[in-house]
């Protein structure tokens, strides 16, 4: 009895009984407090939530960051390989020029010796059915 006249006086009140330790307080006061207890729970959760939330999210985060680091890797290999195919192709082209400027000219001294051989065949046999039939003729 003696108890329950100093609790009412100021809830909630600490009481040591022995060597346990007590607390006083009224009904309205107990489920303020389990609302209190629920609601801190709920936080927890939703911050134990929230903390595995943000570690996905760093996890992703590492993950992109390595996918962007290999991606960056590649286009300059790429670019490379394209600056180094550009070249290779710039040399074949200059090869087949010079081997084509070289055919044409070769085509040409071909031309010629063949007109000053044909030329001169002809010229040849010109002077020496010339003499025959001088020879004949005579």
């Amino acid at each position: 009895m003696v108890l329950s006249a100093k609790a009412e006086s100021n809830y909630p009140n600490k009481q040591i009984i022995g060597k346990d330790t007590v607390i006083c307080s009224t009904v309205d006061q107990q489920k303020k407090y389990l609302g209190w207890k629920v609601s801190l729970d709920e936080c927890s959760e939703l911050s134990a939530n929230k903390d595995r939330t943000i570690y996905l999210m760093d996890s992703m985060i590492k993950s992109q960051n390595k996918l962007i680091t290999t991606y960056d890797f590649q286009r300059s290999y790429t670019t490379e390989l394209s600056k180094k195919n550009d070249e290779l192709i710039k040399i074949k082209d200059d090869k087949y020029n010079a081997l084509e400027t070289a055919y044409k000219g070769q085509l040409k001294k071909e031309k010629k010796r063949k007109i000053v051989t044909g030329v001169t065949t002809g010229g040849g046999l010109v002077i020496i059915g010339g003499l025959l039939i001088y020879k004949i003729v005579k």
